[in-house]
């Protein structure tokens, strides 16, 4: 099986990752890698400046291109050693005796001979090597659990959307004015926000600082507006920016319900026009007049909205907790 290497995601299949075969059918040049053992790919990416080492994991044995580096270990946990790794400890190393390719593809010229000639610091313990990668998993572990959760509750969250808002022939809607009070075009920008201010400022729908001038306090929908569809609800107080069309309803039940609602129908959204940017641009007058359910202001549907956002959100930051508890242990635990 023709494998690649992912600096998130390890070692994978090629068709999973490219959605085809890159490698030739002729895999006579090819490393064949078994279960177990380790890679390092010499192509920098996003947070992996060096490359990135990978150990196989998901599969019994593949096949990898000969711009790799392949190699098994002895004398050491492997965990521990793929956390080792995970830490970039071994950058500085690398650094001192590599330079980038002559044909500008991001490879670095590092021969073999020389990077097996690079040195780490490990505990010489076998019984800490274990304890630090036992620990170091369960942290990981947990993320994986909260991703797949919060994916999980999103999907369910969809669904309850479509069963919900799904159109009947007989009912009647109405336009969005009809139901919401829109408020004026914002006249802040991005270089508004501040960085320690107390109240959350919105771009394009999503919080990109805080400042200390709230425009808004109650429940609001927040819609981006030169960027994709989206909407999201708002307790102020809070701030937007002129890329924002903010908009509420008196009763709190139907602006809960109307942020659902106009989330499950973002594909249905109409873009009218383009900022200067390029971006897509949504026009308030259309929104104005998008037709929404009558039956909008439903509160036991509203309830549960609440309830499964609350915890979603709650996920999201234990979540956030946890990916900045990892990154700092990573820093700290290697020498």
């Amino acid at each position: 099986m023709p494998l690649t290497i992912s600096a998130q995601q390890g070692l994978i299949n090629q068709y999973d990752y490219f959605d085809k075969q890159i490698a030739s059918l002729n895999l006579s040049n090819y490393y064949i890698i078994k279960k177990g053992e380790f890679v390092y790919n010499k192509s920098y990416s996003n947070g992996y400046p060096y490359g990135a080492i990978k150990r196989l994991d998901f599969f019994e044995q593949g096949a990898l291109s000969s711009l790799y580096i392949c190699f098994s270990t002895s004398n050491i946990n492997s965990d521990y050693l793929v956390r080792y790794f995970d830490s970039g400890k071994w950058n500085k190393q690398v650094k001192l005796i590599s330079g980038e390719g002559a044909r500008n593809h991001g490879l670095l010229n590092l021969s073999p001979y020389d990077f097996f000639n690079i040195s780490i610091m490990v505990t010489p313990s076998s019984e800490e090597q274990m304890k630090i990668s036992h620990f170091l998993n369960l942290i990981i572990s947990k993320i994986k659990y909260l991703e797949n959760k919060i994916e999980a509750l999103k999907k369910y969250r969809k669904g309850i959307q479509k069963m919900a808002f799904r159109r009947e022939s007989n009912e009647a809607y109405l336009k969005l004015k009809s139901l919401v009070s829109f408020m004026p075009k914002s006249k802040l920008s991005a270089g508004n926000s501040i960085e320690n201010g107390k109240y959350p400022f919105y771009l394009s729908g999503e919080k990109i600082g805080t400042i200390n001038s709230p425009m808004c306090e109650g429940c609001y929908i927040i819609a981006n507006d030169g960027g994709e569809a989206g909407f999201r609800l708002s307790n102020g107080p809070f701030a937007y920016s002129n890329h924002c069309i903010c908009f509420r309803s008196e009763n709190e039940w139907v602006t809960r319900n109307l942020c659902e609602y106009l989330d499950s129908q973002k594909d249905k959204i109409t873009y009218v026009g383009f900022l200067g940017s390029g971006l897509k641009n949504i026009d308030r007058g259309y929104l104005k007049n998008f037709k929404v359910p009558s039956t909008i202001g439903n509160k036991q549907l509203s309830i549960l909205f609440s309830l499964l956002g609350e915890k979603i959100q709650n996920l999201k930051n234990e979540l956030v907790w946890l990916k900045a508890a990892k990154r700092y242990l990573l820093a700290n635990m290697f020498i």
